[in-house]
């Protein structure tokens, strides 16, 4: 590990450590990150699935209306977590439009 200094100059004296990390550390820190998103998201996806069965079961109403509550919160936390963009809507490139998003489904 090398020491680095690096000397910005403010209007405030603060002291702010600065570390710099090898490609790999960061990749296991992301992945550390994303775990506890990913264990929502699997208890998420197995209420759905355990709703569902149980509305077939059941014959229950209800029960699909809680699995599309949950769905809807699944789509919600996707979406804010940024989830969907990474794997839902990866291959839209900045160029590409609403319309032409939607012709290519």
């Amino acid at each position: 590990m090398h020491d680095v200094y690096v000397q910005i100059h403010n209007v405030a004296n603060i002291s702010i450590p600065v570390r710099i990390a090898a490609l790999r550390n960061q990749t296991q820190q992301l992945q550390l990150k994303y775990l506890p998103v990913g264990v929502v998201f699997v208890t998420l996806a197995l209420l759905i699935v355990t709703c569902l069965v149980q509305s077939w079961s059941y014959r229950d109403y209800t029960y699909s209306l809680y699995a599309a509550y949950a769905s809807i919160l699944m789509l919600t936390m996707s979406a804010w977590t940024g989830v969907a963009g990474h794997l839902l809507w990866n291959h839209l490139r900045s160029g590409t439009t609403w319309r032409q998003a939607v012709w290519a489904f």
